[in-house]
């Protein structure tokens, strides 16, 4: 019987660790248990031999302690498949409305872009008609009755080209949702502002996302008009016309930032200066070429790891503060996104039947409907066939949403031997191709998710180390 153990073993110049796959769990050891382990794993079959009785006992003692186990997930399925009717069927928390295909600047780096995204569609002049909005939202509604409020999102391309219909979308949601409590946001470029969207956002209380990537000279590096000519000063000429007609409008109110790490980090935070931006949150993500993040070049690495070490030292001296007192806006969400990371630790068991980490529930958090009426998991997913889980005429496909919940099946032995089990984000977003899931394109994001991984078990090995070193100063100074 094969008794390797499924571990990671961890070094630091300041300790010996092993990360146990089979519990999501980080073990420090001590040196000569450490090369004991070491060993295990490099002979073929996990048995020790010539190892020092008193290494043996500390081995066989965790083992006994349900460490150091050679357990591996037997079939890879989501726990949650059974049950998909049923969480499908009244528990929709949010649908989000691809009002248009259509959009009136040329990002550079765009997914819709031909050059961005392979497996995506392109920007196309397709619009939602007023008959598939009224469908997807009368199917939210009949799927949503476990919950009591109702969140409704527009999008696009760019949602404003279509504003009539979400006026007539609104006021339809808003009938028949009478008694809920339902509340409508839109992802925008804002460079289509009014007067007359403005206050009719404002009356219904939308929540705002404005795309904005950074002060005038980095927004207008790639987000740009067909002509070529910038956007930045357009964007922010309108959402200074929400903060002057009404600055607590913008409270909730969100940017969100496509970062390009071909440029400085320090380049960025500028942005935040302007008076109508100070208060609002952010969201960001990282550009991506088919999938991938890009590589960042020197400067925004050397920038951006210096604003996190002193983070990581803050932490280290027992501040707990996230605040824009102290960090940057963007530094602040890092944190914060590092500090999610971190949580995800839960001590767990892996059971002979589950699957990776990556995937939510299809279309329960966010269903996203295309002007077409597909469905989508959600917003972020390429819009081919084979992320399609329905469509508002034929409701939700179970058959096709269990296929996207259990993408780990596809290359399942690559799964069951992968240390980076719990600790996964791939989903259906880096798994589908033309029409189908395919192995190929989801392996492509294989040694990215490891790295992921890898480093938030760093991240909390560094914190232990140096949180423990900075105890042991502590009694020092009280000469204990």
């Amino acid at each position: 019987m094969n008794q390797k153990p499924f571990v990671l073993p961890l070094e630091t110049p300041m300790g010996k660790y092993f990360y146990e796959v089979n519990r999501n769990e980080i073990v420090a050891v001590n040196d000569d248990l450490f090369e004991c382990i070491k060993k295990a794993l490099s002979s073929e079959d996990g048995n020790l031999l010539d190892v020092p009785e008193n290494v043996m006992a500390q081995y066989k003692e965790l083992r006994e302690c349900g460490y150091l186990s050679s357990n591996h997930v037997q079939e890879v399925i989501h726990p949650a498949t059974e049950s998909l009717p049923e969480l499908l069927d009244r528990g929709l928390e949010k649908i989000t409305l691809q009002v248009t295909q259509g959009c009136n600047l040329r990002c550079k780096y765009c997914i819709y872009s031909e050059n961005s995204n392979h497996e995506q569609r392109s920007h196309s002049s397709n619009t939602m008609s007023l008959e598939t909005a009224k469908k997807a939202i009368l199917f939210y509604r009949e799927h949503s009755r476990d919950k009591d409020r109702a969140i409704i999102g527009f999008y696009g391309g760019e949602p404003l080209l279509a504003f009539p219909l979400i006026v007539e979308s609104v006021k339809y949601a808003e009938e028949i949702f009478a008694g809920v409590d339902i509340s409508f946001n839109i992802t925008t470029n804002a460079t289509l502002l009014t007067d007359e969207i403005i206050d009719f956002l404002l009356d219904h209380h939308f929540k705002l996302t404005f795309s904005l990537d950074g002060p005038k000279e980095v927004q207008d590096k790639n987000r740009i008009f067909a002509n070529g000519s910038g956007s930045y000063d357009m964007v922010m000429r309108n959402i200074n016309r929400i903060y002057e007609k009404d600055p607590e409008a913008l409270k909730g109110a969100l940017v969100s930032m496509v970062i390009d790490q071909e440029q400085g980090y320090r380049d960025i935070l500028p942005l935040f200066d302007e008076p109508a931006l100070k208060n609002l949150d952010l969201v960001f993500t990282m550009v991506e070429e088919d999938s991938t993040i890009k590589m960042p070049s020197p400067q925004y690495s050397e920038e951006f790891n210096y604003e996190m070490f002193v983070a990581f030292v803050d932490r280290i001296r027992g501040s707990a503060e996230v605040s824009e007192d102290k960090y940057n806006k963007l530094m602040v969400e890092t944190i914060k996104a590092v500090d999610k990371e971190l949580d995800s630790f839960a001590r767990i068991v892996l059971t002979p039947s589950t699957a990776p980490s990556g995937p939510c529930i299809p279309g329960k958090l966010k269903l996203f409907i295309d002007c077409f009426g597909n469905f989508y998991p959600c917003e972020k997913v390429d819009e081919n066939e084979g992320a399609v889980i329905g469509t508002v005429d034929t409701g939700f496909d179970i058959e096709k949403v269990s296929k996207v919940l259990n993408v780990g099946s596809i290359g399942a032995d690559d799964c069951k031997s992968c240390w980076a089990f719990s600790l996964c984000n791939i989903c259906v977003k880096r798994s589908s191709e033309n029409k189908s899931l395919s192995l190929e394109r989801r392996r492509k994001s294989c040694q990215e998710t490891r790295s992921s991984a890898y480093g938030s078990i760093m991240d909390k090995i560094v914190l232990f180390e140096d949180k423990r070193h900075m105890r042991k100063m502590n009694r020092l100074s009280r000469g204990e």
